[in-house]
């Protein structure tokens, strides 16, 4: 069986840690909307990364900043870049967006 951290709950439909009453025997992971303090980071704030993959025709790519990637849109880069390649290194600030999931924002080239 496998644990998805995020929902806490069991695949194979047995339900989650709480409906079971397995107690702490299965820690939730914690998920935090701060992200983690690494040397990638500058003084400023921001994180230092790479570009890992850029789609010129969907508009989206990663950033791979230590051993994390993180998801960005067209709209995160500044609006003096069109498009990154893959390879640069580039800034950014990390965002939450309405699903919570953790995403760049303000991208610019290093």
């Amino acid at each position: 069986m496998t644990l998805y951290p995020k929902a806490n709950t069991w695949f194979g439909g047995i339900g989650t840690a709480d409906e079971l009453d397995i107690g702490t025997s299965i820690s939730k992971s914690p998920v935090s909307d701060k992200p983690r303090r690494t040397k990638e980071r500058e003084a400023t704030g921001r994180l230092t990364g790479r570009i890992s993959m850029f789609s010129i025709e969907k508009n989206f790519g990663f950033i791979v900043c230590g051993r994390d990637s993180y998801y960005f849109s067209r709209s995160a880069l500044g609006p003096e870049l069109d498009y990154v390649i893959s390879g640069e290194n580039v800034q950014f600030d990390l965002d939450i967006d309405r699903k919570g999931r953790t995403l760049a924002r303000n991208v610019t080239l290093v």
